[in-house]
């Protein structure tokens, strides 16, 4: 979901560029989006489930994967959760292979849903039941997202644990090198980019986001580039290249929502209309696809997603001098950052509202 992220610090800062192309603008907004299915957003979730889907439950583990990554796939996250969990209580003909791959995506929607605790529990269990063992390939699957927790913990809540993000995200390069996981590899780098480019340290970023777009292309493997358009983008914005920044983030955004990437979708939408100025453009064509956002976080409960949705919302109503709606959706956010410890938002969501 996995991946997560989008501009600096999950924050879309607001920029002023001399000019937005119009063309492009239109591309992204369809300039007719006041269509039935862009009010739905139903767009970004074509694949609804077929009837009786979610009443199946089958001991065929493959089957069951391929069912629980559809539910995960529409949206559907609660419901895969719930059913994986009944069926490692319930099947015990599961081997431990299988037991594996399921206790991985548990854990990897409990950390995007805010429980961060129990997925740190539970993938650190996983990772000491495999070492020696079969399932060497979900190695560099559990470093990694255990590298995804401390990066949420450390970038958002606050928690100064860069070390460990460092730790867990290089040893999971190296676990993918070791087998030869090309796939996973472009995660690694563009994530390894990422920490780079928070980092300031701006050609080692750029090598690792080329390297995953290399790679990528090498394997034919659209969704490895979709974090390092993304950052190129930042790249450009920071230059005031908006023309070049909507670019990256444009291509970003369709290869995530091609491959219903939903967690990530609600940031690359941000990026997008942030990126224009002009105030009135965004209530008339921008804003719709910011409720959509908002719509897709809260549909998977991603709470990152909610809360950075949500302040991005505020800070356009503030900008266009609604004070009053700005402050629901401040608030809103506020009391969901608290909740999971937030605290970059937390403190930035008190000062939007004078709360000492």
């Amino acid at each position: 979901m996995t991946n997560l992220d989008s501009a600096d610090m999950y924050l879309i800062p607001k920029i002023h560029p001399c000019l937005l192309l119009f063309a492009l603008w239109c591309a992204f907004l369809s300039c007719d989006h006041k269509t039935e299915q862009s009010k739905s957003c139903s767009e970004y979730f074509p694949c609804e489930i077929e009837d009786g889907l979610s009443a199946e439950l089958t001991t065929d583990s493959q089957n069951a994967l391929t069912k629980y990554q559809k539910l995960i796939a529409c949206g559907e996250w609660d419901s895969a959760l719930k059913e994986m969990r009944e069926l490692l209580e319930n099947h015990t003909k599961l081997d431990d292979l299988e037991k594996n791959e399921i206790t991985l995506l548990i854990g990897e929607i409990l950390w995007k849903q805010g429980e961060d605790a129990k997925a740190e529990d539970l993938l650190n269990e996983l990772l000491d039941s495999i070492r020696g063992n079969i399932g060497e390939g979900l190695k560099g699957k559990i470093l990694y997202n255990l590298g995804e927790i401390y990066y949420i913990r450390h970038y958002v809540k606050r928690e100064s644990v860069l070390e460990l993000v460092k730790k867990y995200h290089y040893l999971s390069k190296t676990a993918r090198m070791d087998i030869k996981d090309s796939i996973g590899l472009t995660h690694s780098f563009s994530r390894l980019g990422v920490i780079h480019q928070r980092e300031r340290n701006t050609d080692s970023a750029l090598y690792y986001f080329h390297k995953a777009i290399e790679i990528s292309d090498k394997k034919e493997y659209e969704p490895g580039k979709a974090r390092p358009y993304i950052h190129l983008g930042v790249e450009e914005r920071a230059k005031n290249n908006v023309a070049g920044a909507y670019e990256f983030f444009w291509k970003g955004y369709g290869i995530n929502k091609t491959f219903y990437n939903h967690e990530e979708i609600p940031f690359n939408i941000a990026n997008i209309v942030r990126l224009e100025s002009n105030e009135s453009i965004i209530e008339k064509l921008g804003w719709s696809h910011m409720e959509c956002a908002l719509h897709i976080a809260e549909k998977i409960d991603f709470k990152l997603g909610i809360v950075n949705t949500l302040f991005n919302m505020g800070s356009i109503k503030e900008s266009g001098n609604d004070s009053i709606e700005a402050k629901k959706y401040y608030s809103r956010a506020l009391e969901i950052s608290d909740s999971v410890g937030f605290r970059t938002y937390g403190d930035l969501l008190r000062r939007k509202l004078d709360i000492q």
